[in-house]
């Protein structure tokens, strides 16, 4: 499970101890999420987060990306969407849609 710790004047993801930079975050105000990226993992990956019962929902890793960055929430469509900076497949899509 990741924990975040934001005292140390940044905000930083610990998973299994290995602590990581957390990037950029989305928020769905409807559901009170937080979509958070961790970039630098050895997997990239981001944490779906709730204000609500104050625990992390799951993650969903991004096993071939180099990165991701400015992930937004489409009230609209309710899904959550990120920018992939690289990818090491060849299918070189740059961006990716998450159902919330």
């Amino acid at each position: 499970m990741a924990t975040i710790d934001v005292s140390g004047g940044g905000m930083f993801v610990s998973n299994n101890g290995k602590s990581t930079r957390a990037d950029e975050i989305a928020y769905n105000p409807a559901d009170g999420i937080f979509f958070i990226t961790v970039p630098e993992a050895d997997i990239p990956y981001a944490a779906f987060i709730s204000t609500r019962a104050r625990k992390v929902l799951g993650c969903h890793a991004f096993p071939e990306a180099v990165g991701g960055a400015q992930p937004a929430f489409s009230s609209l469509i309710k899904q959550f969407y990120i920018h992939v900076n690289g990818t090491t497949a060849l299918n070189t899509s740059s961006s990716i849609r998450i159902r919330a």
